[in-house]
């Protein structure tokens, strides 16, 4: 989910801040926000057609990568975080 790899991320030098609506827990050292649509802070989501082609492009490019990834990496590497950071970078 997204608060295990939040919390994976979640280290000394890194800064994390994230926009919630609500802040379903509290994780110590994230900086988490409340969304309030009241002063203008709040979370739209809208995607035309380009936009899902490009959600799609990303998807497919991504799941290529983890396939490769998964026969590529040996047992020594940290597996975790680069898949973690790669679905990360595909859910933005």
């Amino acid at each position: 989910t997204l608060y295990t790899a939040l919390s994976q991320l979640n280290t000394a030098d890194v800064k994390i801040i994230t926009v919630e609506d609500p802040v379903e827990y509290q994780i110590e050292g994230i900086n988490q926000i409340q969304a309030k649509p009241q002063i203008g802070l709040d979370f739209t989501l809208r995607l035309d057609g380009l936009a899902w082609m490009f959600a799609g492009l990303v998807l497919g490019i991504g799941a290529l990568v983890v396939l490769y990834a998964r026969y590529y990496l040996s047992q020594q590497d940290n597996a975790h975080r680069f898949y973690c950071y790669l679905l990360l970078f595909m859910g933005a």
